[in-house]
């Protein structure tokens, strides 16, 4: 019983630190003028890119359509750029709150099984699962895991819920499906 009380602590001090700095983010940046001004101008030019990929192309402008639509890409592309910015310097509070954070619950948790997983994780996972813990048992499991774990998705989950990204953006993707169209 004592091991699922200790994961809820965990798992709750890291959505209420998850909440607290989307709430900073919040505060600092989404709710000001020029970010808001700046999420506009790319919903709107992530339309019109939309819009001009879905027009047909009259025979003998597709130069012009092609330079349209590398221009609202390079606008669009700039935009994202300049919305990173004042981002970043909330980016880098966060990372020390979390850092904070994750040094208290060190001190707390040090060499305490937090958890058991019902698994021997794989090498590259067992060092983060197993960190701070002695003993053999790879499948008992640290607070640095249950964090690990826990903090990307709730971060994004809060920033998902407070709809704080723009609604379209057509800027490239890592893993992006190719579009057929133009071939």
């Amino acid at each position: 019983m004592l091991e699922y009380w200790n994961v809820f602590l965990i798992f709750v001090s890291a959505a209420t630190s998850a909440f607290l700095t989307q709430l900073f983010t919040y505060i600092f940046v989404y709710r000001t003028s020029g970010y808001k001004s700046y999420k506009e101008r790319v919903e709107t030019l992530s339309l019109a890119i939309r819009k001009l990929k879905n027009t047909r192309i009259v025979p003998g402008q597709e130069k012009t359509h092609n330079k349209k639509m590398e221009q609202l890409k390079e606008q669009l592309k700039n935009l994202n750029t300049k919305m990173i910015w004042p981002r970043l310097k909330t980016t880098l509070v966060t990372g020390v709150l979390m850092l904070t954070l994750f040094g208290a619950f060190r001190s707390s948790y040090n060499g305490v099984v937090v958890a058991k997983l019902p698994f021997e994780p794989i090498k590259l996972v067992s060092k983060l699962s197993h960190r701070t813990l002695g003993g053999v048992d790879l499948s008992d499991c640290s607070f640095a895991f249950i964090m690990a774990v826990s903090m990307p998705f709730l971060r994004e989950a809060f920033k998902r819920l407070g709809a704080f990204e723009p609604k379209y953006n057509e800027t490239p993707k890592f893993f992006e499906a190719p579009d057929d169209r133009n071939n």
